[in-house]
């Protein structure tokens, strides 16, 4: 949920610093602490750049909203109106290019709306990279031939995050699209506790309780997909193994007693 663009670009130059005096950094003998910093450094650079992205999403600069694409799109309803956080506002112009409106910040709605904001970005940003992640180790089994982690890992793990959580980035996205008052807390907490009930005002598409349903039950059933066949299989390979070390050194035994 991090994101400022003032304490990234602090972050970015510290990173660059680290980056750009590699070289001799890496000749000379480190703190702890120091250490520790320079060895993270591509990893520092990459939540700097990542911070004044979401920071330019959220319009914070040191946590102080800045007019980077000009003014709000709104103004005040009345003409005599001096403060517009305190007035019902209008659109007047374009909304804004990017980002977080500036009439957001000192208005009532400002905590929440913000909070939901981030916490919906959180989970879309997490899923992206929980995703990358397990891509990866399909990957990592498919270098190494390993089609038993692909099978019984690599396949459930990517059924039951996405039956979910994947699930839960759509309804977000599709929540942003249409302007529904649907509540996703109830939503998913309630496709466990009663999945067959009827959605009423938090349906947000045709066909979502049977959609619902059906992710519900493979969530399910990956998760015994993913945590026991994989050891049975490995425990047989290994007896397997055991037995036939077993069997050699049996007849190579009966071999020398007999020579």
């Amino acid at each position: 949920m991090f994101g400022d663009w003032g304490h990234g670009i602090c972050l970015l130059l510290g990173a660059l610093v680290l980056i750009a005096r590699e070289s001799k950094l890496s000749n000379q003998r480190l703190g702890s602490f120091m250490e520790m910093l320079f060895g993270g450094r591509y990893v520092l650079l990459l939540m700097a750049i990542f911070s004044i992205y979401c920071g330019v999403i959220y319009n914070e600069f040191f946590s102080v909203p800045f007019h980077l694409f000009g003014g709000s799109a709104y103004k005040c309803q009345e003409t005599t109106c001096s403060d517009a956080h305190t007035t019902g506002l209008v659109k007047y112009q374009d909304t804004y290019p990017f980002g977080v409106d500036p009439s957001w910040r000192g208005s009532r709605s400002e905590l929440p709306f913000l909070n939901s904001l981030k916490m919906k970005m959180s989970i879309l940003l997490g899923m992206t990279q929980m995703n990358l992640g397990i891509i990866l180790s399909y990957f990592n089994a498919r270098f190494f031939s390993s089609s038993l982690d692909i099978r019984y890992q690599f396949v459930p793990q990517m059924i039951f995050l996405n039956c979910l959580f994947g699930y839960l980035s759509l309804l977000i996205i599709i929540k942003w699209c249409t302007g529904s008052q649907a509540d996703l807390y109830h939503v998913m907490i309630y496709m466990f506790l009663s999945p067959t009930d009827n959605l009423g005002e938090n349906q947000l598409f045709p066909g979502q309780r049977p959609l619902q349903i059906i992710l519900l039950l493979l969530a399910v059933v990956a998760v015994p997909w993913m945590l026991f066949p994989k050891p049975f299989i490995l425990k047989k390979l290994h007896s397997e193994v055991i037995l036939l070390l077993a069997t050699f050194f049996l007849l190579f035994s009966l071999e020398i007693l007999f020579w």
